[in-house]
């Protein structure tokens, strides 16, 4: 077939104009995506004695150079040669590709919302099941292979149960929140806005917490999961989450958080439902669409107080000391047993979101779970549809955030010990000649040098501020407008 040809002429606009055109006529494997144009990159098959899994494909940015080459690949470019007084070809002008690259608008070619292995869920409840770009969805579906129908609930939740039955699950809700973290992986192109992120805890190493994650992404692509360190500042999460997202990756998983988790960067990223920021090296701003689900993995992990309500956690308590050296479990190699039935169980997952669509989307009359609504709308009410306990674990996270949110209490008792409006300084004096002893304990307590009155009045400042006007445990500080303002408690 011949290319379509395009004659390299001062009409820079017109020349640029057509060559986006051609690459949506002529080609399928260029998409754009917040602002600029991605290709698929896929690794060679392994050598035939590797045991590696085969690493799942993703998305590259195009630059100049391969722009270039694209173009001739698909476009005869030519000049008009004054001396043989004809058009020839030539390679595409640095002008067009630069243009093109920094063009605002890609109408003609295709967006790309993200990557998928395995079916995922449509809005209108229909499975993505065939290889190739989705119309619907925006999804480029990187298989080939035959999967079977979807299955009643009944069937779903067995198969599902199987595989969970050796987890020592400390509750049954922590035992939804993994299935929910499932259904929110397959399951993403069927809610609008975010998910909370999923956060795998364990009482002791070696409970199972990692095979939990390993399960979740053999399902999803049938590879290794992908981890990387806890965010330590805001930078590095912020680049961190630009190159994730550029790459279409389906999720990214932090792995053993040590410290207090949260922050202001974590938690705008889990409720963002796009992100916004310039690609590293390149003079260039993107805005992409979050279509991803996060998580996390930690031992006794410890959440900062506003993190509690964007968590949904499964966690696993053990009585042994050593539970890595357990056996006489239901399915010995279960990540093995899990790779060969993908397939059923994959489908297992998406027919429980699947059956609550096509049965009307009926109202289970759940607590609603405010910045993930289109989450919460089809996940949790789907699997509350097909018999599973409730996910929502946000009672438990607040009940075990970091010790610096948890003073709340001792600090109502030590205004009740004090009984009135009282100022800062009048607190911290108070306290030092044990007129109010509990305030005492409460600023020994503070990570912070309070042995001199200045730094306690601080510490103490700066914690009353942190509970202004928020309503605790039936209680609330409240901050007068004097030029030195007094705090008072008040009963909410």
């Amino acid at each position: 077939m011949s290319k379509p040809v395009i004659k390299v002429t001062a009409d820079l606009d017109g020349m640029v104009t057509e060559a986006i055109d051609c690459i949506a006529r002529t080609t399928d494997e260029i998409y754009q995506r917040g602002g600029v144009l991605e290709e698929l990159a896929t690794d060679p098959p392994n050598p035939p004695q590797c045991l590696a899994k085969p690493t799942p494909p993703r998305l590259v940015l195009i630059k100049a150079a391969t722009l270039q080459r694209r173009l001739s690949q698909l476009i005869d470019f030519q000049k008009f040669d004054a001396r043989k007084k004809e058009w020839v070809s030539c390679l595409p002008p640095p002008a067009v590709v630069n243009a093109i690259l920094s063009s605002p608008d890609y109408q003609s070619i295709p967006p790309i919302m993200g990557l998928a292995t395995c079916p995922q869920l449509r809005p209108d409840g229909s499975i993505a099941c065939e290889g190739g770009y989705d119309d619907a969805t925006g999804l480029l579906l990187t298989f080939a292979d035959y999967w079977p129908s979807p299955m009643s609930n009944e069937k779903a939740v067995a198969l599902l149960d199987d595989i969970l039955f050796d987890f020592p699950f400390a509750a049954p809700m922590y035992k939804s929140a993994w299935i929910a973290a499932l259904l929110s992986l397959l399951c993403r192109p069927a809610y609008a806005g975010p998910a909370p992120l999923f956060l795998f805890d364990a009482n002791m190493p070696g409970c199972g917490k990692g095979l939990l994650i390993a399960i979740l992404i053999a399902l999803l692509d049938g590879s290794d999961c992908l981890m990387s360190a806890a965010p330590r500042n805001g930078d590095e999460t912020r680049k961190s989450i630009t190159s994730n997202l550029i790459a279409g990756a389906p999720y990214i998983c932090w792995d053993n958080i040590r410290e207090t988790f949260g922050g202001p960067e974590v938690e705008n990223i889990i409720t963002a439902s796009s992100w916004s920021d310039r690609i590293l090296g390149v003079s260039q701003q993107v805005r992409i669409p979050v279509c991803w689900v996060l998580l996390a993995t930690g031992n006794n992990a410890m959440l900062l107080f506003d993190m509690f309500r964007r968590v949904c956690r499964s966690r696993l308590e053990t009585k042994m000391e050593s539970p890595d050296k357990r056996g006489g479990f239901r399915h010995d190699k279960l990540l093995a047993y899990v790779l060969q039935n993908r397939k059923t169980l994959v489908m297992a997952a998406l027919s429980i979101a699947a059956n609550y669509i096509v049965a009307g989307r009926p109202d289970m009359k759940l607590t609603p779970w405010r910045s993930f609504d289109g989450w919460s709308d089809l996940i949790r009410q789907s699997m509350a549809y097909a018999g599973l306990p409730d996910c929502d674990t946000r009672d438990a996270n607040k009940s075990e955030c970091a010790e610096e949110d948890n003073y709340h209490s001792l600090l109502v008792d030590a205004w009740r010990e004090l009984g009135k409006a009282t100022t800062v300084r009048e607190a911290v004096y108070a306290a030092e000649i044990n007129q109010a002893p509990t305030l005492k304990m409460l600023l020994d307590e503070l990570p912070t040098n309070t042995q001199q009155e200045h730094y306690a009045q601080q510490a103490l400042g700066k914690l009353l501020r942190k509970y202004r006007n928020k309503p605790l445990a039936g209680f609330k500080f409240v901050k007068s407008d004097h030029q030195i303002p007094k705090w008072t408690l008040q009963q909410v």
